[in-house]
């Protein structure tokens, strides 16, 4: 596990597409080795090689 450096990780969900770990990231969406989501207008989109629009959370 790498170090956060003043990250704030409010929380993570199982990505629904690849199954990794998708952490919801303030600021940041392009990290190396980690995979992010941010919430767009009621969407949500996946970053983990894919982009998955979850609609609804």
């Amino acid at each position: 596990m790498q170090k956060f450096e003043q990250f704030e990780i409010m929380n993570f969900e199982i990505c629904p597409v690849c199954g990794k770990r998708v952490y919801f990231m303030i600021g940041s969406y392009n990290r190396t080795d980690y995979v992010y989501k941010r919430r767009i207008k009621g969407k949500t989109l996946y970053y983990c090689g894919w982009n998955y629009f979850n609609q609804g959370r």
